[in-house]
């Protein structure tokens, strides 16, 4: 859930995130993640590229990075992929965005949220739409994966209520 609403990517995007040397690099601040396959907004000539994810340092409890490094050193020993987000129950394979999508959906219900209202896709339209708030348009657009602003205002530009940058205006307030 913290990487999706963080990074606000799809599922299928999670999907692609490996762990390998050559895909993963940890640096001191951030993770980074080359991505493995051809995503949804990836067209002709425009390639998103990688997925950072960033310390925070305010509160331990949202730190993505921090919580990365301990899944992975959870997981070390059950993993049979570099994929980096693996099932918890054997074979712990690699996980498919539909199974992404099916532990965010429980994860909104556990946190009391309507999924009948809201769906897996919901946290991309909410992170968003909170950095938004804080972010220029166009830094959202890149960290994000889009091209066209207009589908950002038409999908995902939503009322919130009450990069290192997107990470940053996504878990304040």
């Amino acid at each position: 859930m913290l990487v999706a609403l963080v990074t606000g990517q799809r599922c299928q995007t999670l999907s692609y995130l490996d762990i390998s040397d050559k895909h993963m690099k940890k640096f001191p601040t951030y993770f980074s993640f080359a991505l493995t396959g051809h995503v949804k907004q990836n067209r002709p000539g425009q390639m998103f590229t990688n997925v950072r994810l960033f310390k925070y340092p305010m509160n331990k409890n949202l730190c993505v990075y921090t919580t990365l490094e301990h899944y992975l050193k959870v997981t070390e020993s059950l993993r049979k992929s570099s994929q980096l987000l693996v099932s918890y129950v054997k074979p712990h394979d690699k996980v498919c965005s539909s199974t992404i999508g099916k532990w965010l959906k429980t994860s909104l219900a556990q946190a009391g949220i309507d999924i009948h209202v809201y769906q897996a896709h919901s946290t991309r339209s909410a992170s968003t739409s909170k950095a938004a708030g804080s972010l220029p348009v166009d830094a959202v657009m890149k960290l994000a994966g889009w091209s066209q602003e207009s589908t950002f205002r038409k999908y995902y530009d939503k009322t919130v209520s009450a990069s290192d940058e997107m990470n940053k205006a996504v878990l304040e307030q």
